[in-house]
């Protein structure tokens, strides 16, 4: 049929969508539209008045309901924006601090209950088995915290703590010897890119155990150690390198050449306090391995300025410097007394000849001295600037490079204008005769080290200012103080250092070279003991033959033939010497009288020739007669020891004690200083305790806790407060104040002299403390002249 062309239209616009809407009302909905910033703004339907009508409830939308999850069955791996849980990092921090106050089976516990968590990601099992090598590591099982360090690495995602758990595994395999898996692991090291610092150890490491793994000998792991000296960017870590080389030498038993290279170590450690420690102690072993002491005693000295509090070899290390004090000391008197004597028996042309080069030696020492401070001071410069250019940890060494100092500069200016004068930096610019440079062409000579002979008057000048014996009596003396040392170390090396070769050495030397010295009895008593202990009968039977032809009666003759006698010997000494500590006790609470009554005693109780401490009997009897019978009384006490016992410590105390009474007719064995007139005055008003003490044994740390401990535990009410200085580079000071005044300063110096042994218990072998009290007023006096001996005089007349 026909189609409409009216309706053909319309129904290509319907198609096209452009047809006219249907008439009739459009149910209206609740619609959202996103407004700017992301909130919504919701749509109502309105009544007639335009009022929005509020849907019922039934219309409403339900919300949706969210499925619970237990937390146990929680995922970390979800936490992908998130923290970890914080529980399992409180369970960690737990752990730790368990181990750290040594509670290791707690510890143990919480790691294995985060071991069990379902939910434990590998990160925090990483930590866990991290931590549990830790708490190995701190019980010294070294063994232990190898398999958790593996498991740790194979966990951590952490590139830094897998570099740090995979260098101190590769440390483990090398302290057990383990040479092929420590060189693996430490070339996993250098894979994983460590800084420059950890590189370099790394690189340290694996010349170390290249030679324990079979890849080379230990000539190739010294090579490779020789390149890395050269390596400029090694310059703050030659120290290392070098005692890298002598522990290598060690190994080959070549203590010679490891001595050299430990003392590079030291000489090269820019501020690397640890590892100088570490070189100071072997040094000091192998020194005393070889039984070269006094080099070994100095080096113990040495480790103990660099070494930690907490290091578990302090006391070994304080043991052994103070049984070799001594020993050095007396080594030192024969060695030096020896040079002098052959000295003196030269000729003159071998004196000449010792002179120019004793000369020549000061002058290339002084240059080598501040060649030397130069080259550090470039090493330092160089090192830190490395080091902050690779981002390190501390640039602190710049500022200690000379050339930023400025007081130090100018300082230099003025030395060198003093010596050469002005003068401009060109070629050869010693050679220069400007005028006022104040040098002679044979002053410049002098100083490029060319010297001209000397004149006798200047040989003889140098060698007695090294104290060279020159007449008789000198030489005579100089043989006594050798023969008295080597009399010394014959004990000594038996009593403190169980080496009774070395005192049989010793004592049969003494025995040779000096025949008739005073201690020749002695040191044949001690030789026939030895060589019992040996056996060596024939030579103990020829000391005892010795002793007992020279002396029947002698008490060395005696401990022959009575085999109780030492026994009854040591009864009788400590008899005498608790009758003088119970006449001296007296004395100090204040008892004179009681005391003097004890010492009028002391001849019926003991027999004078038996009696050791006479001596000290009279010291104490002229203390006792002062405090009773005032000053003149003093006087003559004291002039009776210094007389009747001239060389004795007792007469230097009493020589001491009338100078500063201003007594001069007083004649001792030792030079006295003479106490400055007027220095200290008065003893009223505020005072301090004060007490000298050998620093060496005790630090100013541990002698100011000791005695706080010991305030709090006898004088807490008192708010004393403790401290310690420096008088000058030698004298350490500990100070306690406040007190009102010298009755009060002298109640509690009483106290603690009652308590010394309490207090100071753990400290007492060797230590040297002199307590005293002083006024405030003199404290400022001795603070500012540094008088410390005249102090100790003032006080001993004044308050003791």
């Amino acid at each position: 049929s026909e189609l409409d062309p009216k309706k053909l239209a319309e129904a290509e616009a319907k198609r096209k969508g452009k047809g006219k809407k249907k008439k009739g009302k459009k149910k209206k909905t609740t619609t959202k539209k996103k407004k700017k910033g992301g909130m919504t703004k919701v749509k109502r339907p309105k009544d007639r008045f335009g009022n929005p009508i509020e849907p019922k409830a039934e219309d409403k939308p339900k919300e949706e309901v969210k499925p619970v999850v237990k937390k146990d069955e929680e995922k970390e791996s979800s936490y992908i924006l998130k923290h970890r849980p914080a529980h399992k990092e409180a369970f960690l921090w737990l752990a730790k601090t368990q181990i750290a106050t040594e509670k290791y089976d707690e510890a143990y516990i919480v790691l294995n209950r985060l071991r069990r968590d379902k939910g434990v990601s590998d990160e925090v099992l990483a930590e866990v088995e991290a931590t549990e090598a830790y708490a190995y590591l701190k019980l010294k099982e070294y063994e232990k915290a190898v398999r958790p360090l593996e498991r740790a690495i194979e966990l951590s995602k952490d590139r830094k703590q897998k570099l740090r758990y995979t260098y101190i595994l590769g440390q483990l395999h090398q302290r057990a010897g383990r040479g092929e898996e420590a060189y693996a692991t430490y070339e996993k090291v250098l894979k994983l890119r460590p800084i420059y610092e950890m590189e370099f150890n790394t690189r340290l490491s694996i010349a170390k155990n290249a030679y324990e793994n079979g890849d080379g000998s230990i000539d190739d792991a010294i090579r490779d150690l020789e390149k890395m000296l050269k390596d400029e960017k090694n310059e703050e870590y030659l120290d290392q390198v070098y005692f890298a080389m002598a522990d290598i030498e060690l190994k080959r038993d070549n203590k010679t050449i490891a001595i050299d290279y430990l003392k590079k170590s030291v000489y090269n450690n820019l501020n690397n306090k640890p590892q100088k420690a570490e070189a100071y102690y072997l040094l000091a072993e192998l020194y005393y391995d070889i039984e070269i002491y006094t080099n070994s005693k100095y080096y113990y000295d040495s480790t103990l300025t660099a070494l930690a509090d907490n290091d578990e070899r302090k006391d070994k290390v304080t043991s052994r410097s103070i049984n070799l004090k001594e020993i050095a000391e007396n080594i030192e008197i024969i060695t030096l007394q020896d040079s002098l004597i052959r000295i003196s028996n030269m000729n003159d042309e071998e004196r000449m000849v010792l002179a120019l080069k004793i000369r020549e030696d000061d002058l290339k020492k002084q240059k080598a001295e501040k060649k030397g401070k130069a080259a550090k001071g470039r090493r330092q410069m160089t090192a830190a600037v490395q080091q902050k250019a690779r981002g390190g940890r501390n640039t602190e060494n710049v500022g200690t490079w000379w050339a930023y100092d400025s007081d130090n500069i100018r300082k230099g200016k003025r030395e060198f204008e003093k010596l050469w004068g002005q003068r401009k930096l060109t070629d050869n610019w010693r050679r220069s005769n400007r005028k006022g440079s104040g040098l002679e062409n044979d002053e410049i000579a002098t100083v490029d080290g060319s010297f001209a002979e000397l004149t006798s008057t200047e040989v003889d000048a140098i060698f007695s200012k090294m104290g060279v014996p020159n007449t008789e009596l000198k030489v005579k003396q100089t043989e006594d103080e050798i023969a008295e040392s080597m009399a010394a170390l014959g004990p000594l090396y038996r009593d403190r250092l169980k080496n009774n070769p070395k005192a049989i050495n010793v004592l049969e030397r003494l025995m040779t070279r000096f025949p008739k010295n005073k201690y020749r009895m002695e040191s044949a008593y001690l030789l026939y003991v030895m060589y019992n202990e040996k056996p060596n009968f024939t030579k103990a039977n020829y000391y005892k033959e010795l002793i007992l032809k020279a002396d029947k009666d002698s008490k060395f003759a005696k401990a022959i033939t009575d085999d109780k006698f030492l026994e009854k010997e040591n009864l009788r000494l400590t008899r005498i010497q608790d009758y003088y500590n119970n006449a001296y006790e007296l004395f100090e609470k204040g008892n004179a009288k009681v005391a003097l009554d004890k010492i009028d005693n002391v001849d019926k109780m003991f027999k004078p020739k038996e009696n050791p401490l006479k001596a000290k009997f009279t010291l104490l009897a002229a203390l006792c007669e002062g405090r009773l019978n005032g000053k003149e009384a003093y006087k003559i006490g004291l002039n009776e020891v210094v007389k009747t016992y001239p060389k004795t410590d007792e007469a230097k105390k009493a020589a001491e004690i009338l100078k500063y009474l201003g007594d001069d007719s007083a004649v001792s064995a030792n030079p006295i200083k003479k106490v400055k007139d007027g220095l200290f005055s008065g003893d009223d008003g505020t005072h301090f305790f004060i007490a000298t003490y050998n620093a060496e044994l005790l630090n100013r740390n541990d002698i100011t806790a000791k005695f706080s401990d010991y305030n709090k535990k006898y004088h807490s009410l008192e708010r004393l407060r403790v401290n310690s200085i420096y008088l000058d580079l030698k004298t350490p000071v500990l100070v306690v104040k406040r007190f009102k005044n010298k009755d009060e300063a002298m109640m509690y110096y009483d106290k603690v002299n009652e308590n010394v042994e309490e207090y100071l218990k753990e400290s007492m072998e060797g230590l040297e403390i002199t307590p005293m009290v002083i006024s405030q007023d003199n404290y400022k006096t001795l603070v500012r002249k540094k008088a410390m001996e005249d102090y100790k005089l003032f006080f001993e007349v004044n308050y003791k």
